[in-house]
């Protein structure tokens, strides 16, 4: 039982300040790399399993620098519906004409550079500020990022 309790207390522990900022600084560093990226949010899935090994996430991103960085416009229909926008969307193109014309390798790979880059980022922070797995019998019992969605601002 204390052992329950240790490891509880242990993981409410670990959100906290330190852990926000690693977070906080890791999209900070990727907005360098994808300047449409404007901040974060933590992903309420009910569907989610990976709680365990995964910190899941949306990445908010803006509008224009999207449209801008893509170099494609709006698709009709969001043109039409701006309120469609506040979907969570699978890829941060997916409401530009751009999701029509690209395969879904193309689109997959696309996603990948962004999860991958993130994933880099915040394994590269001080120990502290990453989130862990106390559940896991491995020493390496850091959690990884997985992006939920991306979400425009």
């Amino acid at each position: 039982m204390k052992k329950t309790i240790r490891r509880i207390l242990l993981e409410e522990t670990q959100k906290n300040e330190f852990f926000e900022l690693g977070l906080n600084i890791t999209i900070k560093s990727l907005k360098k790399i994808f300047p449409f990226i404007v901040g974060w949010e933590e992903a309420k899935s009910k569907y989610s399993t990976n709680i365990k090994w995964y910190i899941e996430i949306n990445l908010l991103i803006d509008l224009n620098k999207t449209l801008e960085y893509y170099n494609t416009e709006l698709k009709d229909s969001y043109v039409k519906y701006p309120e469609f926008l506040q979907e969570t969307f699978a890829y941060p193109f997916s409401f530009t004409r751009l999701q029509d014309e690209l395969s879904y390798d193309k689109k997959y790979e696309l996603y990948k550079e962004i999860i991958t880059e993130i994933r880099e980022i915040y394994r590269n922070l001080p120990n502290e500020w990453i989130a862990r797995n106390f559940e896991s019998e491995f020493e390496d019992n850091f959690k990884d990022i997985d992006i939920n969605g991306f979400k425009v601002v």
